[in-house]
Protein backbone atom coordinates (compact mmCIF):
# COMPACT_ATOMS: atom_id res chain seq x y z
CA UNK A 1 0.00 0.00 0.00
CA UNK A 2 3.18 2.35 0.67
CA UNK A 3 3.44 2.20 -3.11
CA UNK A 4 0.33 4.10 -4.12
CA UNK A 5 0.87 6.43 -1.07
CA UNK A 6 4.34 7.77 -1.86
CA UNK A 7 4.16 6.95 -5.57
CA UNK A 8 7.93 6.24 -7.02
CA UNK A 9 9.63 9.51 -7.19
CA UNK A 10 9.80 8.54 -3.14
CA UNK A 11 11.30 5.65 -3.65
CA UNK A 12 13.99 6.61 -5.92
CA UNK A 13 14.41 9.79 -3.67
CA UNK A 14 14.68 8.25 -0.23
CA UNK A 15 15.87 4.39 -0.70
CA UNK A 16 17.86 4.73 -3.82
CA UNK A 17 15.55 2.65 -5.76
CA UNK A 18 16.14 2.77 -9.55
CA UNK A 19 13.86 2.74 -12.17
CA UNK A 20 13.55 0.09 -14.71
CA UNK A 21 11.76 -1.27 -17.49
CA UNK A 22 9.73 -3.34 -15.02
CA UNK A 23 10.26 -2.75 -11.10
CA UNK A 24 8.01 0.84 -11.34
CA UNK A 25 5.73 -0.28 -13.83
CA UNK A 26 1.26 -1.79 -12.94
CA UNK A 27 1.27 -5.01 -13.00
CA UNK A 28 -1.23 -7.51 -14.98
CA UNK A 29 -3.09 -9.84 -12.71
CA UNK A 30 -1.34 -12.16 -14.66
CA UNK A 31 2.10 -10.99 -14.01
CA UNK A 32 1.44 -10.90 -9.99
CA UNK A 33 0.57 -14.38 -10.03
CA UNK A 34 3.81 -15.25 -12.35
CA UNK A 35 5.76 -13.04 -9.37
CA UNK A 36 4.55 -14.70 -6.58
CA UNK A 37 5.15 -18.16 -7.85
CA UNK A 38 8.45 -17.37 -6.43
CA UNK A 39 8.25 -17.76 -3.36
CA UNK A 40 6.60 -21.24 -3.58
CA UNK A 41 9.83 -21.82 -5.86
CA UNK A 42 12.06 -20.43 -3.32
CA UNK A 43 10.59 -23.36 -0.59
CA UNK A 44 10.68 -26.06 -3.25
CA UNK A 45 14.48 -25.46 -4.13
CA UNK A 46 15.36 -25.04 0.13
CA UNK A 47 13.27 -28.15 -0.05
CA UNK A 48 15.16 -29.98 -2.78
CA UNK A 49 11.86 -30.55 -4.21
CA UNK A 50 12.98 -30.29 -7.75
CA UNK A 51 10.28 -31.09 -9.70
CA UNK A 52 7.91 -28.61 -8.00
CA UNK A 53 10.61 -25.66 -8.17
CA UNK A 54 10.96 -26.42 -11.64
CA UNK A 55 6.92 -26.29 -12.50
CA UNK A 56 7.13 -22.72 -10.70
CA UNK A 57 9.84 -21.47 -12.65
CA UNK A 58 7.97 -22.80 -16.09
CA UNK A 59 4.52 -21.63 -14.95
CA UNK A 60 5.54 -18.08 -13.71
CA UNK A 61 7.32 -17.14 -16.73
CA UNK A 62 4.78 -18.18 -18.92
CA UNK A 63 2.71 -15.56 -17.24
CA UNK A 64 5.11 -12.88 -16.85
CA UNK A 65 7.64 -13.27 -19.27
CA UNK A 66 9.09 -9.94 -18.84
CA UNK A 67 9.54 -10.15 -15.25
CA UNK A 68 12.70 -9.98 -12.92
CA UNK A 69 11.69 -12.83 -10.90
CA UNK A 70 10.50 -15.29 -13.33
CA UNK A 71 13.29 -14.69 -15.01
CA UNK A 72 15.54 -15.38 -11.78
CA UNK A 73 13.56 -18.71 -11.46
CA UNK A 74 13.98 -19.89 -15.03
CA UNK A 75 17.79 -19.02 -15.23
CA UNK A 76 18.56 -21.35 -11.71
CA UNK A 77 16.37 -24.22 -12.60
CA UNK A 78 17.87 -24.06 -16.35
CA UNK A 79 21.70 -23.81 -14.97
CA UNK A 80 20.62 -26.59 -12.64
CA UNK A 81 19.47 -28.84 -15.67
CA UNK A 82 22.27 -27.93 -17.44
CA UNK A 83 20.82 -25.99 -20.10
CA UNK A 84 23.46 -23.26 -19.95
CA UNK A 85 22.44 -21.36 -23.42
CA UNK A 86 18.76 -21.24 -21.33
CA UNK A 87 20.16 -19.72 -18.48
CA UNK A 88 22.22 -17.33 -20.55
CA UNK A 89 18.98 -16.11 -22.45
CA UNK A 90 16.49 -15.67 -18.93
CA UNK A 91 19.83 -14.11 -17.22
CA UNK A 92 20.78 -11.45 -19.96
CA UNK A 93 16.52 -10.72 -19.79
CA UNK A 94 17.09 -10.23 -15.82
CA UNK A 95 20.06 -7.78 -16.53
CA UNK A 96 17.74 -6.05 -19.35
CA UNK A 97 14.63 -5.46 -17.14
CA UNK A 98 16.02 -4.89 -13.92
CA UNK A 99 19.59 -3.69 -14.47
CA UNK A 100 20.73 -6.10 -11.58
CA UNK A 101 21.63 -9.76 -10.67
CA UNK A 102 23.46 -11.96 -8.40
CA UNK A 103 27.60 -11.99 -9.10
CA UNK A 104 27.33 -15.68 -8.74
CA UNK A 105 25.14 -16.10 -11.26
CA UNK A 106 27.13 -13.91 -13.74
CA UNK A 107 30.09 -15.73 -12.67
CA UNK A 108 28.70 -19.11 -13.62
CA UNK A 109 27.83 -17.88 -16.60
CA UNK A 110 30.66 -15.81 -17.51
CA UNK A 111 28.67 -12.84 -18.10
CA UNK A 112 30.16 -9.67 -17.59
CA UNK A 113 28.09 -6.87 -16.60
CA UNK A 114 30.13 -3.63 -15.07
CA UNK A 115 26.62 -1.66 -14.44
CA UNK A 116 24.89 -4.36 -12.34
CA UNK A 117 23.15 -2.71 -9.47
CA UNK A 118 23.11 -5.94 -7.24
CA UNK A 119 22.78 -5.15 -3.43
CA UNK A 120 24.83 -7.44 -1.02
Amino acid sequence: MGGLRYGDSKYVRKWGAWKSPYFFKNLSKQEIVGDYLYYLYYFSERHKNWKLADECAKKGRELAPESWWTNYMMARTSLRQGNTQQARKCTQKMLEVGYMAPPELLEQLDIEYPNNRWVK
